[in-house]
């Protein structure tokens, strides 16, 4: 049997592990403080830089422990950057490069990988020019995504803990009525089979033949039950931060841009995923997984606006605009080359170099800065 120690190396180890960290003080307060709000044993905390860019907490021997991972908040500082800057578009094709690139190291797909990581290098963020006023805002905003992400993730560890039995019931049915609203919102747009066609993959296999059948199937399927998960997660982390925030607006907006980078992300991921980047075909459906990124923000949006938060409206037009990203990351994609371009390229192609030390190499291209 393997010791503890082993275990969560080898969880880091698979995340493609950039470095480990020293213990962040100020990330050590804000577990302890949403712990003892959650009145849940402290976790131990892992720090550590990867590609995955995710934050984890998970029980392991009855011991809690929580994953923190700073390239996330590398991403979200640059992402948080760009947008209050003015969302220059150099910026977001620099961020899009970003993103590819480290994906396309996760999947050992090295010769695409050094065509981004030009890309990348040619252009520089503009936003580093900003005043200090700005910085310190955008400071401000990562500190925020901190408490919610941090949050989130120890809500899980309650869920598994069983603290108040879980999950209520009370927020299940909450769930199943959102989700009655959201489909009434889009049936209204299109008709009952179109939307049953397009949104029954992500919870089943066997499309449904009306609304009764795709209801009983969401209801009894293991995903449904991820979801409602992932969403009450998503409640005790707005929670925790509007509580230790006092400030509605700056909570909700932070939390906004959070959720619309990682949607974006998840977006990125699956089409590699999919291999649909390099098809150049930026109108195809989102997968499963992005759909599912989408209906949790939507899922929280109709939270905020069930508790009538005050001042927030900022946030919901930031959760509600996602109509720039998609632009630019439908004109990211027609530059890319086509798959047929990058057919021409093989692993022979690449330098002579021990493959190891090429990742390393490649990863330290796309390391910006490290984010506390």
């Amino acid at each position: 049997m393997f010791s503890e120690e082993e275990i969560i190396a080898r969880k880091v180890a698979d995340r493609c592990c950039r470095r480990e960290l020293k213990e962040l003080p100020r990330i050590t307060e804000i577990v302890k403080e949403c712990c003892e709000d959650l009145k849940l044993q402290t976790p131990e905390v892992i720090y550590c830089e990867t590609l995955t860019r995710t934050l984890s907490a998970f029980y392991l021997r009855r011991k809690p422990y929580l994953i923190y991972d700073s390239c996330l908040l590398e991403a979200l500082y640059i992402y948080d950057s760009i947008i209050l800057s003015g969302k220059d578009k150099h910026d977001i094709e620099k961020l899009f490069y970003k993103l590819i690139g480290e994906e396309l190291i996760r999947n050992n797909d090295l010769p695409r990988c050094l065509y981004f990581s030009g890309r990348y290098r040619r252009l520089e963020y503009l936003f580093e020019n900003v005043a200090d006023k700005l910085q310190q805002e955008i400071r401000q905003m990562i500190s925020c995504q901190s408490y919610f992400l941090i949050g989130h993730e120890l809500g899980h560890l309650s869920v598994a803990a069983g603290n108040s039995q879980g999950i209520p019931a009370d927020y299940r049915r909450f769930i199943d009525s959102c989700m009655s609203v959201l489909t009434d919102r889009v049936i209204g747009e299109q008709d009952i089979e179109t939307f049953i066609k397009m949104r029954y993959e992500y919870f089943m296999d066997a499309c449904p033949s009306n609304m009764e059948e795709y209801w009983e199937g969401i209801k009894n399927s293991r995903k449904y039950e991820h979801l409602i998960e992932e969403c009450y997660c998503d409640l005790q982390g707005l929670k925790l931060l509007l509580e230790h925030y006092e400030a509605p607006d700056q909570s909700v907006r932070a939390i906004s841009a959070a959720m619309n980078y990682l949607i974006l992300q998840e977006a990125i991921r699956s089409d590699i995923k999919e291999n649909k980047l390099f098809f150049r075909d930026e109108a195809h459906e989102a997968s499963r997984s992005m759909y599912f990124s989408v209906l949790r923000m939507e899922i929280l949006l109709l939270t905020l606006q069930i508790n009538n938060l005050p001042n927030i409206e900022e946030g919901f037009r930031e959760i509600q605009n996602r109509s720039f990203l998609t632009k630019y990351w439908s004109a990211i994609i027609k530059k890319i080359p086509s798959d047929q371009s990058f057919s021409v390229i093989s692993e022979s192609d690449l330098p002579d170099i021990e493959r190891t030390r090429l990742v390393d190499i490649l990863i330290n291209i796309f390391y910006y800065a490290h984010i506390e």
